[in-house]
């Protein structure tokens, strides 16, 4: 390749949907968009290798800052939750709604997802060394990748 000479361009990803069913709430199904890397990087606060990752937000802590909810939220593409036998809304409001420790488990599985994080001890069994999503996240088709419908991120 000659300097200044580019070959023919390569067509960036669309971003990505990724349907979460976890394996401890049998039923429960949420989808929710990943995000640019620049979105990304507004919503953790924090930027280049000392972003957040999914493993900062132990289980049982305080619930994830406002800017990781609302980041969730504005991703967030459709869930199946009821309350009382009523939808709660696929929103903002909806996840405040939630109890905290539910909505942390959320907002975590989502962060996984979308920083293609590996939770500890997972994926040590595969004779290729690596996981699936599905796998990685201890989710059934989590990151199967569907075209995004545009929207915030």
């Amino acid at each position: 390749m000659h300097p200044g000479r580019f070959l023919m361009g390569y067509e960036a990803p669309e971003l990505r949907v990724f349907r979460l069913t976890f394996e401890d709430r049998p039923g429960l199904e949420v989808a929710a968009r990943s995000v640019t890397l620049e979105r990304w990087m507004e919503i953790t606060g924090l930027s280049g290798d000392g972003a957040l990752s999914a493993t900062s937000l132990p289980d049982g802590g305080p619930p994830p800052s406002g800017g990781l909810q609302e980041g969730f939220a504005q991703n967030l593409v459709s869930w199946n939750l009821t309350s009382k036998g009523e939808p709660v809304p696929a929103t903002a409001e909806g996840l405040r709604s939630l109890d905290t420790g539910f909505a942390r488990e959320l907002v975590k599985a989502w962060l996984e997802a979308v920083s293609g994080v590996i939770p500890a001890g997972l994926g040590k069994d595969s004779p290729s060394g690596g996981t699936s999503g599905e796998a990685s996240l201890g989710l059934a088709n989590s990151s199967k990748s569907l075209p995004s419908s545009g929207g915030p991120g």
